[in-house]
């Protein structure tokens, strides 16, 4: 899985040392640990499209691929939102 280094927006308490962090760090100092929020965009795409294949394959074969690609853009931006919105505390760097 991929993961993106997210800063703290105001300063928080590392949940495995308990080691302050301060506002715009990613990394605590006292043990390692890192917020980051996951990145799972092209994989959902492709997944997402694949379904949309899988669902329009009674359509015309353009009409079929539109939907399906629209279905990825749509499947992968939903997945890319849901995921930046919740950061979290990895023990070790990714």
């Amino acid at each position: 899985m991929n993961y993106e280094y997210s800063s703290l927006q105001q300063g928080a308490e590392c949940p495995f040392c308990a080691t302050e962090v301060p506002a715009g760090a990613s990394v605590c100092t006292g043990c390692g640990a890192v917020y980051v929020t996951k990145n799972r965009a092209a994989g959902m795409a492709f997944a997402f499209f694949v379904g949309g294949l899988i669902i329009g394959q009674n359509l015309p074969f353009g009409p079929m691929l539109l939907f399906a690609l629209a279905l990825g853009g749509v499947g992968a931006y939903s997945v890319n939102w849901s995921d930046s919105r919740n950061p979290f505390w990895l023990r070790k760097e990714p």
